[in-house]
């Protein structure tokens, strides 16, 4: 988990106390699944998974025919049929595809573009209350089928390293 949120401590220090167990450390894969939920996530709307790092879907494309820039639903559609899309945000009318496992953060309705970089003005296009807003969804059916593939049953511990790297 990186850059947890300050009202996000407390239930995930609620959460780690009561997975505690004296055989086992708790693991990532805990934090996505138990924590995050993130094999059960679908659609949140003010959410963006997307942040910095998911491109513009690109149109076209060998995995979709139609194009998903085109709505929140053909967004969707493009990432269950993109092979490494675990998630998208859809936002200015543009479609964001993830290929990260990522939660995401509340986002209010604004002219930024998914990142925050650059600021859109009116000017820039004739933009609804609906086009301002992100929607965010999960593929939760790649999800799963990723985090079955890998069980991570059994521990293992990273040793320190004695020789210089650099």
């Amino acid at each position: 988990m990186h850059k947890p949120l300050e009202d996000d401590l407390l239930g995930l220090w609620r959460w780690q106390w009561e997975q505690r167990r004296a055989d086992r450390p708790l693991l990532y894969r805990d934090l996505a699944t138990s924590y995050f939920n993130l094999t059960n996530l679908t659609i949140r709307t003010d959410w963006n998974t997307a942040q910095h790092d998911a491109p513009v879907a690109e149109y076209p494309s060998d995995h979709y025919t139609h194009d998903p820039h085109e709505s929140i639903e053909a967004c969707s559609s493009a990432c269950t049929a993109a092979e490494k899309c675990f998630t998208w945000t859809y936002h200015l009318r543009q479609c964001h595809l993830g290929t990260r496992l990522r939660a995401g953060l509340h986002a209010e309705p604004s002219l930024k573009k998914v990142g925050g970089k650059t600021k859109l003005t009116e000017d820039d296009g004739t933009w609804t209350d609906e086009d301002l807003r992100f929607v965010a969804g999960w593929n939760h059916e790649k999800i799963k089928k990723w985090v079955d593939e890998r069980p991570c049953e059994e521990v293992e511990w990273v040793r320190p390293s004695i020789t210089r790297m650099f």
